[in-house]
């Protein structure tokens, strides 16, 4: 059906009158592309395909059909102001780069997608869609960027999904209705599939489902904060998260299967005012959630917490725990392990 509307949108083209300039590629309600028809030299489709030829560039662009919506054409002003990144398998990713003479340059080999923006432009929208089994998204930024995921699926055998840098916040939406799942290779240098060092801000209510091959599910050396969505670590060879401070309101966080802590915040506060978690591990010697020498303050929200590894720990921090409201429902199955201390053995692990 959709490759029909194509086919009706490139009928209506060759009928255009001479006051219709633009065509617009629509996706998810958004202008993905625009661009002058007498720029447009054909519209070619293949089973996977529109393939755009442009006479002022020397390669075309290939957008999946899937995604689009549909095909407008206008005779106003159209400004583009959202970045597109498409997976698409083994193929080049498609880059859409309406700062490409703005200080952000977008490189793309196959899966292996760099991007490094000096634009001076806060909060910059990448839009990330598609999949593909060998691919990576590689970022250098010098603002803070929001990150729009709509139904991508990203895997990288060879490092990290996602690799941040510039110590900006990392602002990911999980697009509402979608599903996105990211999974780094046991071959990484890096210490998570999500890998930044700067703060990360997730919202919105779609889904993130991530596993971490290597070591960490979500790492950063700065703060983690949820905000919304349902954000699922299905496995991890160390921790679900690893920040430094971690923040809930809203969402769901689902931790499951990690040879780690849940949630280790590093040496930093934790506060939890809302949302679900729901932390199981079988590991030994492990927190489903857990600060060093800093606090934990909890003013609401659902736990949901089993852990039966020896001596693991449901809720830690070497400074104060707090509780004021929340629903919680906590099992500690793990065996004791005791210490030998003089002529006897010391349980306060």
């Amino acid at each position: 059906m959709r490759k029909s509307y194509i086919i009706t949108a490139l009928v209506l083209l060759c009928n255009l009158t001479f006051g219709q300039q633009k065509i617009r590629i629509h996706n998810s309600g958004n202008t993905m592309y625009a661009k002058a028809i007498t720029a447009v030299d054909s519209i070619k489709l293949d089973n996977t395909y529109a393939r755009f030829k442009l006479s002022d560039e020397s390669n075309p662009l290939n957008i999946q059909k899937a995604l689009i919506d549909s095909i407008t054409f206008t005779t106003a002003t159209v400004n583009l102001n959202k970045i597109y990144i498409i997976y698409n398998g083994t193929d080049n990713a498609t880059v859409i780069n309406p700062y490409a003479n703005a200080g952000v340059a977008i490189t793309a080999t196959a899966g292996t997608v760099i991007v490094t923006a000096t634009s001076g432009i806060d909060n910059l929208e990448y839009n990330i869609l598609g999949s593909t089994t060998n691919g990576s998204l590689t970022m250098t930024t010098d603002k803070d960027v929001n990150l729009v995921l709509n139904n991508l699926t990203l895997t990288n055998p060879s490092g990290a999904a996602f690799y941040i840098s510039g110590g900006r916040t990392t602002n990911i939406y999980l697009t509402p209705g979608t599903t996105n799942t990211l999974t780094d290779g046991s071959a990484s240098t890096r210490n998570g599939t999500i890998h930044n060092n700067g703060p990360i801000v997730i919202q919105d209510t779609g889904n993130l489902v991530i596993t971490g091959i290597k070591k960490h599910g979500i790492n950063t050396s700065s703060s983690l904060t949820v905000l919304g969505g349902t954000i699922s670590i299905v496995s991890a060879a160390s921790d679900g998260f690893h920040s430094e401070g971690f923040v809930m309101s809203n969402g769901t966080v689902n931790i499951n299967a990690t040879l780690g802590d849940g949630i280790d915040a590093g040496d930093t506060a934790i506060a939890i005012s809302g949302g679900t978690l729901n932390i199981a591990s079988t590991a030994a010697d492990v927190k489903a959630i857990k600060t060093g020498t800093s606090t934990i303050n909890i003013t609401g929200g659902t736990f949901n917490i089993s852990v039966s590894g020896a001596q693991s720990k449901g809720i830690s921090a070497k400074g104060n725990i707090t509780i004021s409201n929340g629903t919680f429902g906590i099992t500690i199955s793990g065996t004791t392990v005791l210490t030998a201390s003089g002529s006897g053995f010391d349980p306060s692990y």
